[in-house]
């Protein structure tokens, strides 16, 4: 059976396989008057379990899990940010002010 989705671009996916859950970076359309987001969806039954959303957050791209944190890159505020990965509320800014837009990201253990 293949399920239907309510997202408008999506742009990156990622899959947590612990949780069996998939993250779909979905970006604002110009009109639409909406912000972008970063969907939660179970992939069980393809049901929207959260929704990750910060003010600015008009084009998030891709994301990478660490530990008990999402990470996400967005483009139009040029910054890293960080939410609950449980909750999915808005964490903090880890890095502001790059000097282009990021597209990806990937972690790498120090």
């Amino acid at each position: 059976m293949v399920g239907r989705i309510p997202v408008r671009h999506p742009i990156g996916l990622m899959v947590d396989e612990e949780k069996k859950e998939l993250y779909i970076a979905s970006p604002a359309k110009d009109k639409d008057g909406q912000q972008g987001e970063v969907l939660v969806v179970d992939l069980s039954n393809d049901k929207v379990l959260r929704r990750l959303r910060h003010e600015g957050m008009e084009h998030p791209t891709n994301m990478v899990l660490h530990k008990d944190k999402v990470i996400v890159a967005s483009q139009t505020q040029k910054s890293i940010l960080e939410f609950d990965r449980s909750s999915g509320e808005f964490s903090r800014v880890l890095i502001e002010n790059l000097p282009d837009a990021p597209e990806n990201i990937a972690l790498s253990p120090c």
